[in-house]
This record gives C-alpha cells, sequence and structure tokens, in this order.
C-alpha cells in the first residue's frame, strides 16, 4: 500500500488512475495518445466495486484490501469512486457524505465506515 502511494507521486502519468511508469515522450504530438486504451479509471473502479461488492456491507479499507490486489488503485482511487457511487446513490455509507467532516471542502471518508451496495 506505501508503495503504490511512493509510485503514484512518481509515476510520469498524470491520469486520476497511475500507471506506475516512467516513460518520457519524446514529442508533444504523441502526449495525445497516452490516455486512450487504458483500462484503469475510476469510472472502471467503479463498475468493478458496484459488480463484485453487490449485496454486501464492508469498511472501506476491507474493499479496499480485497480488491486492489494486482491493480494500480491507491486507497484514494478506492475512496474517490466509493464517494462516486454514493453522490449517485448507487451505495450508502453508514454516515451520509453530509454528515461526514469536509477537508479542503471535500466530504471525507474513513477507513472504518461501512459501506453497503445493494443486490
Amino acid at each position: 500500500h506505501i508503495m503504490k502511494d511512493v509510485m503514484f507521486g512518481m509515476s510520469s502519468d498524470d491520469g486520476e488512475v497511475r500507471s506506475f511508469e516512467y516513460v518520457p515522450v519524446k514529442s508533444p504530438q504523441l502526449q495525445l495518445l497516452t490516455s486512450f486504451g487504458r483500462p484503469y479509471s475510476i469510472e472502471a473502479l467503479k463498475a468493478l466495486l458496484v459488480r463484485v461488492c453487490a449485496g454486501q456491507s464492508l469498511s472501506v479499507k476491507t474493499v479496499y484490501e480485497t480488491h486492489s490486489v494486482d491493480t494500480p488503485y491507491t486507497d484514494r482511487n478506492f475512496k474517490d469512486a466509493i464517494k462516486g457511487l454514493e453522490a449517485e446513490g448507487k451505495v450508502t455509507v453508514d454516515t451520509p457524505a453530509d454528515k461526514r467532516r469536509k477537508r479542503h471542502g471535500e466530504v471525507t471518508l474513513s477507513d472504518s465506515k461501512i459501506v453497503t451496495f445493494p443486490p
């Protein structure tokens, strides 16, 4: 988990989900192609979580630890995906977003919060 966070900061790409690679692009024209075909995104993670966690109530930490193995997703990516799903009404959190603290204008989501994924 610590290595993912370190590698996230060192990755040469700047997407919401990083590739953990340093690949300098020589030509600015080629930079336009780097995001095409990228299989990892917050939207893809949201779709995955809705599917694999259906019918379960799990802590944020358990969701992350269970489904982050062999992926480039960080705990921050999981929290962003869960908060997005909550905002869309696709999951519920044991303390609703409007009752949770905000940090820098953004709703927080602690590891201990319980997320309920409908069947």
